[in-house]
């Protein structure tokens, strides 16, 4: 089971201010929109607007590789093909497949709302989160 004490609950980081340094979500992109549209009830923009956005990102990408390899090299090969895009996700879709970047995402986004609201990271096997966040470690 995932987070401290075999499952038990954990004590909040604060809700406001730079949630990236609170949380250290560094590498796991949408964990702090998730945790900061339960806060504000809005939109989870955090991540796209956060000053670490492109430095998490890149962390992110990487780890998504680790946790699927072939996927994602066939993913790196269709976006150099179709320069990304609206044709990235056309020949997505025409081949079935599904973005790995943006699953994992909204993952991170889900168990940060989560975990706001209380709970613990959900259950994904080898890729799940662990509470505390720590940096990505492979």
């Amino acid at each position: 089971m995932n987070g401290p004490g075999k499952g038990s609950r954990y004590d909040k980081p604060p809700e406001t201010g730079r949630l990236h340094e609170k949380l250290n979500c560094r590498g796991y992109f949408g964990f702090g929109g998730g945790w900061a549209a339960s806060v504000n009830k809005g939109a989870p923009s955090y991540c796209n607007d956060c000053q670490l956005a492109r430095l998490c990102w890149d962390i992110h990408r990487d780890r998504v590789r680790v946790m699927v390899p072939t996927l994602t090299a066939t993913l790196d090969q269709i976006a150099e093909e179709t320069g990304g895009g609206e044709a990235y996700l056309q020949a997505l879709k025409d081949r079935d497949l599904m973005d790995a970047y943006l699953a994992v995402s909204l993952g991170n986004m889900e168990d940060g709302a989560t975990l706001y609201a209380g709970g613990l990271p959900k259950d994904r096997g080898s890729a799940s989160l662990t509470w505390p966040l720590t940096e990505p470690d492979w």
